[in-house]
């Protein structure tokens, strides 16, 4: 049991409202507001921005995580104070295909996180290692392994800085 970590069941994305969430009966991570082809079964959700959601507390957040089965950059697109903290870790999920179901541009998605301030780093867990990538470098990776794959995104600090926290 954690004493840090509250379950709150509502979606985050950038703005509020009620949203219907697609649910994937195979694979219970994979719901989505995107319906993919095989599916009907549907939820309906509240969402809100995390800028919304965290504004009394937001300086006391020093990580995100974000995985949202294609809606990352509707995450970003609502934690704007957030994003404009002068330190920020996030860790993101990068997946092309999903992010172009949505309407999102991948390499758009990268180069808005770059031009925010962040240095991106490839989460290679094959080699078990980070590898500094930029947008290029990112979705050539996706694309060689055929495979999503997680990006460390850092702002105002260095890797060095963060290793072993």
């Amino acid at each position: 049991r954690f004493v840090n970590v509250v379950l709150v069941e509502k979606g985050i994305s950038d703005k509020s409202g009620i949203t219907k969430l697609f649910l994937d009966l195979d694979t219970k991570g994979s719901h989505s507001l995107y319906r993919k082809v095989d599916e009907n079964d549907s939820i309906e959700i509240e969402m809100t921005t995390l800028d919304k959601f965290l504004e009394n507390m937001s300086d006391k957040i020093d990580v995100i995580k974000i995985d949202v089965e294609g809606a990352e950059s509707k995450v970003l697109a609502g934690m704007e104070k957030m994003l404009k903290r002068k330190k920020l870790i996030i860790f993101t999920e990068f997946h092309p295909e999903l992010l172009e179901k949505s309407g999102t541009e991948p390499g758009k998605y990268l180069d808005r996180i770059i031009k925010l301030g962040f240095k991106l780093y490839n989460i290679n867990e094959m080699k078990n290692k980070l590898e500094s990538v930029g947008t290029k470098e990112a979705i050539e990776f996706c694309k060689k392994e055929k495979r999503p794959t997680n990006l460390l995104c850092i702002k105002g600090m260095r890797l060095s800085d963060i290793q072993h926290v």
